[in-house]
């Protein structure tokens, strides 16, 4: 995109009236222009801060993500459609609770930064901004809130904190977000101090950061999406305003960089760091190119990027029947028909590419969980039926990450559904866990084997050197093979085999699903020399078999461990060979699968051991460990049954 070509005020002044203006705003924001403010007026008013190059001139404000047209089609719905007006109650009701609170105030920088902060400030923005357009006519009282926050983000932060650069990203698209939204509503001096405190706070640091060669700006994870993300929108709001000089170079470098990015979701829409991180990482995705749609017509090509156009399938594959989802690497925790709601993105990319299914998913999400926020209204689209869920396919093979996941129907509650983890452990993705080879599994309504997800980002060294010494992160903490304890390799990088037996949806030929994988990489070599698992999940019984087969060659290993993880209560049903779970009057029967000769792995044990895990790593309460063991070298195959109790 061409460059605006901006009257650029010296960086003297820039900062006196920046100081002015902050003053200004504190005490007199109702009143009248000082001459301050109508010097800035002045600038703001040029013919050439209107401009970019070569195009067409910059629509007026409101011009990012929610234009005129939209906030007509989001009251249609208000209007017309239940499910839309339940949202909008949802979010009035918010939208009172922020009346009756004092605005964010800057904490000291914990772990995450300020980003707890900074997050209640852009949900206040766009939660009061979202309010006031959707009023006839726009109600001040939303507008004054919405202005305190901003106000108080713009002036009272001395900085929106570098160090962690998502904060300085986010808050960046709050007070963009808030400029834009209220430009009509704003005085000259009202939005100098907002876009004052886009160039000292937001773009500087930017410009350092790129000089610097900042790991996020051409990182493939969530941190680029945001970050470029972030900033892209920043300079849309101000693209036409003289008092950001930075934002030109800003826009430069986030446009050039962010494409790195959308290349984590090729080819099939697998995101890297797990579906927790895809709705971080697509959230500012969507950001960034519905804002470039409304701001310039088009959004430079990003939402063509190969996997992007079917990323929802990832998401719709990786929640469960219950509305949970598949929790692997630091994508949260999981606790039992807790459903991950956080992906409004779903409406975007149902609308963007025709995907009706992905729509339904979500409204089915929210109408669990009643948790509705504005970008679910923003999006809002009613397309989407039971048919179209049930046209999908029932199992899905993301090569790029080798993770998969297959269930028995789409629509039953109490459906089969398997999540299947090989892939990577830690090597190019800084979320990793040591858990290739693991897998959830849910059947009548509850899941049986869980991931127990992340563990606090404040424990010492958490993405340092002691990432591999919390439970969570180990394979002991994960449902797969151990061999005495040790760790699995850092560097693995797992293949899944393709899926055998996934049929069309409808065709009514699919009885079962197996997939194979070679877990050998994830494993040093002086213990064992090559180790696959498949598994296979029978739809008509419910029943899910693991088949390891372990080759040791000069191998030091004394002990094999098969492990999973649950929040039902185990019972030692035979110690050499099985164990029944319970959720209440439902039940599971966990047990070793035998050829005649019972020559695969003698001398097994069955046992289980709760898992209390002690301060400083987050509470685990509730989690259940089964273990089967036997000695290792001649336990070269183990066949493991979950399967409803009798």
């Amino acid at each position: 995109m061409p460059l605006l070509r901006q009257r650029i005020l010296p960086a003297g002044l820039i900062m006196i009236l920046y100081k002015s203006c902050s003053v200004m705003a504190l005490h007199q924001s109702s009143e009248k222009l000082s001459i301050t403010g109508r010097l800035l007026a002045g600038f703001a008013d040029s013919d050439t801060a209107k401009r970019i190059p070569g195009s067409a001139p910059l629509p007026a404000h409101p011009r990012l993500r929610v234009l005129e047209k939209d906030v007509e089609r989001i009251r249609n719905y208000i209007k017309t459609d239940n499910t839309a007006a339940g949202y909008y109650a949802i979010i009035l009701k918010h939208g009172e609770g922020i009346l009756r609170s004092p605005p964010a105030q800057r904490p000291p920088p914990g772990p995450s930064g300020i980003l707890t902060t900074v997050r209640l400030v852009l949900e206040r923005v766009y939660t009061t901004g979202l309010l006031y357009r959707l009023s006839q006519p726009n109600n001040q009282t939303w507008f004054k809130r919405g202005w305190e926050e901003l106000e108080a983000a713009a002036v009272n932060f001395s900085e929106w904190n570098p160090d962690h650069f998502l904060d300085v990203a986010e808050m960046t698209h709050a007070i963009a977000i808030g400029y834009d939204w209220f430009y009509d509503e704003l005085d000259e001096s009202q939005r100098a101090t907002l876009a004052l405190s886009l160039e000292e706070k937001g773009f500087q640091p930017a410009i350092k950061a790129y000089n610097d060669k900042a790991f996020w700006s051409t990182y493939p994870d969530n941190w680029n999406n945001v970050c470029n993300g972030g900033l892209i929108v920043g300079y849309l709001a101000v693209a036409d305003s003289p008092y950001c000089p930075s934002a030109p170079s800003v826009y430069e470098n986030a446009i050039k960089d962010i494409p790195t990015a959308m290349a984590s979701y090729s080819p099939k829409g697998a995101w890297p760091e797990g579906i927790g991180y895809w709705a971080y990482a697509t959230r500012y995705t969507v950001y960034a190119v519905t804002s470039l749609m409304t701001a310039l017509g088009s959004d430079q090509g990003l939402s063509e990027t190969p996997g992007f156009n079917t990323t929802a399938q990832f998401v719709l594959h990786g929640t469960a029947p219950s509305l949970g989802f598949f929790n692997y690497d630091d994508s949260g925790r999981y606790t039992d028909r807790t459903g991950a709601t956080d992906t409004p993105s779903l409406f975007y990319l149902a609308t963007r590419f025709n995907i009706p299914a992905a729509a339904y998913v979500q409204r089915l999400k929210l109408a669990q969980t009643g948790a509705a926020e504005t970008h679910d209204l923003i999006h809002y689209t009613p397309m989407g039926t039971a048919d179209d869920v049930m046209d999908l396919p029932i199992c899905a093979w993301f090569t790029h990450q080798n993770v998969a996941m297959a269930r028995s129907s789409w629509l039953d509650p109490k459906a089969s559904w398997l999540g299947i983890k090989a892939g990577t452990t830690h090597k190019g993705d800084p979320h990793g866990h040591l858990d290739v080879g693991s897998f959830v599994f849910e059947t009548n309504g509850h899941r049986w084997a869980i991931d127990l997800g992340a563990d606090s980002y404040a424990l010492p060294e958490y993405f340092g050197k002691k990432r591999f010494t919390y439970y969570r992160l180990r394979n002991i903490g994960h449902n797969t093979l151990t061999f005495d304890d040790d760790n699995q390799s850092e560097e693995a990088n797992a293949n899944l085999a393709a899926a055998v037996n996934c049929p069309p949806p409808r065709s009514g030929s699919h009885s079962y699903m197996s997939i194979d994988s070679d877990l050998t990489s994830a494993y040093t070599p002086s213990k064992v020399s090559a180790v696959y698992r498949l598994f296979s999940l029978n739809y008509a019984s419910r029943e899910l078999k693991t088949f390891d087969r372990i080759g040791y060659g000069n191998s030091s290993a004394k002990t094999v461990t098969w492990a999973m993880h649950t929040f039902a209560n185990i019972t030692i049903t035979d110690t050499t060979s099985s164990a029944r779970l319970n959720y209440g009057s439902d039940a599971m029967q966990v047990g070793i699968v035998r050829r005649p000769d019972e020559t695969d792995c003698p001398g097994t044990s069955v046992s289980f051991q709760s898992i209390d895990l002690q301060p400083p790593q987050e509470s685990s309460k509730g989690v259940n460990k089964l273990m089967i063991q036997a000695p290792a070298k001649t336990c070269r195959k183990l066949t493991v049954s979950i399967k409803p109790a009798e």
